[in-house]
């Protein structure tokens, strides 16, 4: 026995075998091989499985999503929805508060995320004729307002659940 016939038993003993996978019926997606060093028979299943894709089945909820097998009747199904922060205002004191809320069937999850839109910020003037330190912020939305150090970064949304 050679170097080679070793090596390739070696590998059938730790479950490396080789072989061609052959379908065992048509439409059906299990699969048989036999080894073609030790004669070892296998079996799987291998589905061919499509991208999934939003059902176009009119009774499915607006946000299942499909895939099917190429060669067998075996579907899947999952709910996957397009999640994406939004404005929402129940009143004057939120009007800057977004929510995070499916675009496709209008799913809400208890997430938001205050999202001011501040403008440049005052220039920096003068108080009681020393020079100001400070600039004030002003949302663009709901005119709250920050006050900053002239020097520091201009202030950020803030998420908040």
């Amino acid at each position: 026995m050679g170097l080679k016939d070793r090596l390739l038993q070696a590998k059938c003993k730790v479950g490396v075998h080789s072989g061609q996978w052959t379908q065992l019926a048509a439409g059906s997606c299990d699969e048989r091989r036999t080894c073609a060093h030790c004669g070892e028979v296998s079996r799987r299943t291998d589905h061919h499985l499509s991208d999934w894709a939003y059902s176009a089945d009119p009774a499915a909820p607006a946000c299942t999503r499909e895939r099917h097998c190429a060669r067998c009747p075996l579907a899947e199904q999952e709910v996957k929805h397009t999640m994406e922060f939004r404005y929402d205002y129940p009143g004057w004191h939120e009007k800057c508060l977004m929510r995070l809320d499916c675009t496709r069937c209008g799913y809400t999850e208890n997430k938001k995320l205050l999202a001011h839109q501040w403008d440049r910020g005052s220039e920096p003037g003068y108080e009681d004729g020393h020079p100001a330190l400070k600039k004030v912020y002003t949302c663009e939305i709901c005119r709250k307002q920050v006050i900053r150090y002239a020097d520091a970064f201009p202030p950020k949304a803030d998420a908040r659940n």
